[in-house]
């Protein structure tokens, strides 16, 4: 099953409720053409070579849908809108898109291929700058740290403990003594006695920043150097085996 029969077969355009945002991205194995007359809403005016059957079709279901293909709309150099090299006519062809709904199409600042982007994979990367302001769905209340538990194995700390529990639930009044107020008084008496617990682990990259850093250059190195001269195999096995032993 193909991206487009993934995307009409689940259904997603119509769960999607009309406040969100929809981005639909990928390698969608289609030629979308340039006919931005008969597909005014869907495409614009700057695509590229003829459509083909899967274009057809992604056409289509972009009309049904009310959806605009983002590639076509802005006017650049066709090397910065083609992502995929046929490997023996050598022709490059717009085969990944990003498409959106046709009302946020004001929203979309510039979508463009990143021919520096080592990907590992023999599309180009496209990326499309959105201006999007999301609200958030309600207030957030900042979670509990969690307590040093460990520290009741020392008996001095179980007697100052108890002793805060005592005060402070001295200071509720027997008409107030509800749920949250006895759950403050025992969560404040805890964290002053017991304390925060403290991270244990380390993070693994400055450990071995030195170590990666160096394999990341070595890649980006032969990476270049593959981008300069894409035919040869030697820099071919270079830019492998240094991929492969920074993965």
């Amino acid at each position: 099953m193909g991206v487009l029969d993934r995307v009409a077969g689940c259904g997603v355009t119509q769960k999607t409720p009309a406040t969100d945002r929809l981005i639909l991205m990928g390698d969608f194995n289609a030629r979308v053409g340039t006919e931005h007359l008969v597909w005014s809403k869907v495409i614009g005016q700057h695509g590229v070579e003829k459509m083909n059957h899967n274009g057809l079709r992604l056409l289509s279901l972009c009309a049904e849908h009310q959806l605009v293909i983002t590639n076509t709309i802005f006017q650049m150099k066709n090397r910065l809108k083609t992502t995929w090299q046929h490997p023996h006519s050598k022709h490059w062809h717009l085969l990944d898109y990003v498409i959106v709904l046709q009302k946020d199409r004001q929203d979309v600042l510039t979508t463009r291929v990143m021919h520096g982007a080592e990907c590992w994979t023999e599309h180009l990367m496209v990326r499309s700058n959105l201006l999007m302001s999301i609200q958030p769905c309600g207030p957030r209340t900042a979670p509990n740290k969690k307590l040093n538990c460990t520290a009741l194995n020392c008996p001095t700390t179980k007697d100052n403990l108890r002793r805060l529990l005592a005060e402070n639930l001295e200071k509720i009044p027997e008409e107030s003594a509800d749920w949250p107020a006895l759950r403050q008084a025992i969560h404040s008496a805890a964290l002053e006695a017991l304390g925060q617990i403290r991270k244990r682990h380390q993070d693994w990259f400055d450990c071995n920043s030195a170590e990666i850093q160096s394999l990341l250059k070595t890649k980006h190195e032969a990476h270049k150097a593959l981008l300069s001269c894409p035919g040869s195999p030697t820099l071919k096995t270079t830019f492998t085996a240094a991929r492969t032993a920074t993965q």
